[in-house]
């Protein structure tokens, strides 16, 4: 447990006092917030704009958290690596297993944070939100499976990929990679094969699942909630992250 508090208090000081990580993890996706409605909603007809920029916050929301647990969670492990941590680490009676489980609860709790600033700026600027405590029961526990999923890419990352701008660039690649080839656009206006992709991705389909419960079918244009979305959602979310842990167990101690 005092290995898991110890990862968990150093991680968090380095998402929360690192410029770069809350740049490109909150700032980016506030500024897309608050430009994107000014530019694409001009002939929107007023009475779907609120929810338009409701399903938008979701989105954005989405992209934070893949940038934060794919980009900037992979560079940091990248970076102790080349400072020496882990050549520590070996030497003291730390399981490996601990120092990254207090990495995730640390990318958890930024997430949840920086989530939370995103939605006050969405209602700032307009956003609404319908459904009750279980929409948003529903909506927190898709959250943590985008969460988990981003977090088992960010870790197999780490894994194999040595240098901290190159796992930093490589996951931010990967992050707008899914971003815009299966959220940033709407579902009926990209191509079939990227509707799949969109439906197959855990994290794009619990987005979808998200707007869906907060905005309603029309601003999906299908209802993701079928038995094998639901499936996909839960176990590949699930599948990544205990890959993620497993290969940050296995390769980050074993050649660092």
């Amino acid at each position: 447990m005092n290995a898991i508090m110890a990862s968990l208090k150093k991680s968090l000081k380095v998402f929360f006092r690192d410029r770069a990580i809350v740049g490109s993890s909150i700032m980016i996706p506030a500024v897309f917030l608050i430009l994107l409605p000014l530019m694409l909603y001009q002939d929107v007809p007023a009475e779907v704009i609120s929810g338009l920029k409701g399903a938008l916050t979701v989105s954005m929301i989405t992209l934070l958290i893949m940038s934060a647990c794919i980009g900037n969670l992979a560079g940091s492990i990248a970076a102790d690596a080349e400072r020496g941590l882990y050549a520590k680490l070996l030497s003291m009676p730390v399981k490996a297993w601990h120092e990254g489980f207090g990495r995730v609860l640390s990318v958890w709790f930024f997430c949840l944070v920086a989530s939370g600033i995103m939605v006050c700026l969405g209602l700032g600027t307009g956003a609404t939100f319908t459904g009750g405590l279980y929409e948003l029961l529903g909506c927190l526990f898709l959250g943590l499976a985008i969460a988990m999923s981003s977090i088992g890419m960010g870790l197999i990352i780490s894994a194999f990929v040595k240098g901290e701008s190159a796992a930093t660039h490589i996951g931010v690649g990967v992050s707008m990679l899914i971003f815009f080839a299966s959220i940033a656009m709407p579902y009926w206006t990209v191509p079939s094969f990227l509707q799949v992709f969109s439906r197959i991705n855990p994290i794009s389909a619990a987005n979808n699942m998200i707007v869906f419960l907060l905005e309603g079918e029309a601003y999906i244009g299908y209802n993701p909630f079928n038995l094998v979305e639901v499936s996909v959602v839960i176990l590949l979310s699930l599948g990544i992250f205990v890959a993620g842990l497993l290969a940050y167990s296995k390769f980050c101690w074993k050649n660092r």
